[in-house]
């Protein structure tokens, strides 16, 4: 009996840690001060650790096919987000000074060096990927029911719903303030518990992304032959859910989070969702976003297109992000194998010469480059060879799954990524930890039902 107990105990851990790494950044500002990535990194090499126990205890997870075929567990995925790792790694290893400045491109002084300028900063950013690899590990290594899933998901839509609210009463009652901290910048916009907006709606996106899986799963439900008592307003809850999402978007007043949701998140998940249920998608988008412009209005009279009227101007500027990204392939060009430092880019931009750029950037503003600048071409491969593997294969799986929850559940989570993955082309929400432990969690969710069926 105390073994059984034992047994249902550590999922139980697993399941509630995983929980507690998404929403405690996003609570937390953001999750980008010193304290949140602490205590985020203690919490994921816990939960890694409880990870690879569980599964060293009980094995690969059985088979819960038709067909009876094996789970194929992402060992490749997490091999390739390893290397990533181990690029950090090498970057803090004492090496001959000579080979830190051909691999590096920067002088270095005395017999031996490190290939990073600042090896704190390195293993500061290596301790905030760990929680991101664990959470991924934990749902597609551990979960094997629907309720389990259902709660992860669910829970993301609560909470972004909930953080929607509290920056929209924060904003609109005129204290434009973070847990009673005044904020400095983007006053008058909403950031929910995020200290910048663009973040706030990168993660807004994954809410809508949830909604949507839910919302359509639920949908299609009520179609069925075996209908459940209260599915419409579960219907409604979790439409809500999504609007609530969507209008803190809109009053963030982020360029960037609104291109990706309509640019990216929408034609994804209207792409993979399949003609059969094609019109039932559109209405039910249709039904969001009209009600969102409708409560937008009345919430703010402000012009929607005040924002991008000066776009053409802000990116002609010589201080813009497009010279930014001019710059920063200059400093790829300098260390193109393992980069110029992890978690050193603010100082390395800034002794690139001759750039003729005033503005202080402690980011590239393009996830993608900012990968190849800190960590060279190894670790981009590493990074988003793993995020692209989960894609490909999920997509593969996918294609010959008939399970009504796997399908659309995926399809409202992938609008979601693709919209965040999007967003990282022009921002840098995958160094926010408020955005990356939730963005790799459904990374998990969407590798985990597209490749298993799950037991109820």
């Amino acid at each position: 009996m105390e073994e059984v107990d034992r047994n249902r105990t550590l999922p139980v851990v697993i399941e509630g840690l995983t929980l507690f790494l998404i929403a405690f950044p996003v609570l937390h500002f953001g999750g980008r001060n010193a304290l949140a990535q602490g205590l985020s990194g203690v919490a994921g090499a816990v939960l890694l650790g409880l990870v690879l126990l569980q599964r060293w205890r009980h094995g690969p997870a059985r088979p819960v096919t038709r067909r009876k075929l094996p789970y194929p567990e992402p060992w490749l995925v997490l091999a390739a987000w390893g290397g990533f790792a181990l690029v950090h790694v090498v970057q803090l290893a004492p090496l001959p000074s000579f080979l830190v400045r051909l691999l590096a491109g920067w002088p270095a002084t005395g017999g031996w060096a490190h290939l990073s300028p600042d090896p704190d900063a390195t293993v500061r950013a290596l301790i905030s990927w760990l929680p991101a690899f664990a959470v991924f590990a934990a749902v597609t290594l551990i979960y094997d029911t629907r309720a389990q899933v259902r709660r992860l998901v669910g829970g993301l839509l609560l909470l972004a719903a909930l953080v929607a609210v509290y920056g929209i009463f924060e904003t609109i009652g005129g204290r434009d303030s973070i847990w009673g901290v005044p904020k400095r910048a983007y006053l008058g916009c909403v950031t929910g518990t995020f200290i910048n907006r663009n973040h706030f709606a990168a993660f807004m996106t994954l809410g809508v992304g949830a909604a949507l899986g839910l919302g359509l799963y639920r949908r299609a439900k009520l179609t069925g032959n075996v209908r459940q008592p209260g599915g419409v307003e579960r219907l409604i809850i979790l439409s809500l859910g999504g609007v609530l999402c969507l209008l803190g978007i809109l009053l963030s007043r982020s360029r960037g989070g609104l291109a990706s949701v309509a640019l990216a998140g929408f034609p994804i998940g209207l792409w993979l969702v399949g003609s059969q249920r094609r019109r039932t998608f559109v209405v039910l988008v249709a039904a969001l976003v009209v009600t969102t412009l409708a409560l937008g209005w009345w919430v703010s009279r402000q012009p929607l297109t005040e924002r991008f009227a000066d776009l053409r101007q802000e990116a002609q500027a010589p201080d813009s992000r497009p010279a930014a990204w001019a710059t920063t392939l200059r400093l790829i060009a300098r260390a193109p194998l393992l980069g110029a430092g992890a978690g050193s880019f603010e100082d390395r931009f800034r002794l690139v010469p001759d750039t003729g750029i005033l503005v202080r950037y402690n980011h590239a503003h393009c996830d993608p480059l900012e990968t190849l600048a800190e960590t060279g071409l190894i670790g981009f491969l590493g990074l988003f060879g793993g995020i692209f593997g989960v894609i490909y294969a999920s997509l593969r799986a996918l294609a010959v799954r008939r399970s009504r929850f796997a399908r659309l559940l995926t399809v409202g989570v992938f609008a979601g990524v693709a919209a965040v993955l999007f967003h990282s082309l022009f921002d840098f929400p995958l160094q926010i930890p408020g955005v990356r432990l939730p963005l790799f969690a459904m990374f998990g969710v969407v590798y985990l039902v597209s490749h298993r069926r799950l037991t109820r």
